[in-house]
């Protein structure tokens, strides 16, 4: 899923956002892939990407979420990669010029039940004043993050039933 997916197109295009400031339009790219659970019984994301770009080329990258279910790397299933400099980190690898900068690092975001909501990064957009919100933006917001939390809850529960029902005698 994501805009512009097709048979011949599966990475979606990234589609334009206004701006908080009346500067320049960053653009949002979304995509998820879906596949049955193990018991063919519920959707699952099987991978998802989230990325900001300050371009419509997609060549200025700001940052990008990742998930994938079962990945190919040694990174965390669910990960945040910030591109931009960090002074500090390349003092800290040793690096002045090249090495591992800010963009090769990915930085765990909760794991494969716990990551971030599309909502959270909606909200993460809107109050740091990279887009501008529509009226209501965050009724709305708080509305699909409840259904999100409520499905991930849900799943845990199906995955582990002895813990829920622990936690359930123990609130009684």
């Amino acid at each position: 899923m994501g805009v512009g997916v097709r048979p011949t197109q599966l990475v979606p295009l990234p589609f334009r956002l206004q701006s908080a400031t009346g500067r320049k339009n960053p653009y949002l790219r979304v995509g998820q892939i879906l596949q049955l659970d193990d018991e063919s019984q519920y959707l699952m994301t099987f991978s998802s990407e989230c990325s900001l770009f300050a371009d419509k080329d997609q060549q200025k990258l700001i940052f990008h979420y990742d998930y994938k279910r079962e990945p190919d790397e040694p990174y965390p299933s669910a990960h945040v990669q910030i591109h931009g400099v960090s002074d500090h980190l390349q003092y800290l690898c040793g690096t002045e010029d090249v090495g591992k900068q800010l963009e090769h690092f990915h930085f765990p975001v909760g794991g494969r039940r716990y990551r971030p909501s599309f909502e959270d990064v909606v909200e993460f957009l809107i109050i740091e004043e990279l887009a501008s919100p529509n009226d209501g933006w965050k009724d709305v917001v708080t509305e699909h993050r409840e259904v999100w939390e409520r499905r991930q809850l849900a799943a845990a529960v199906r995955r582990d039933p002895e813990t829920a029902r622990r936690a359930l005698d123990e609130a009684d």
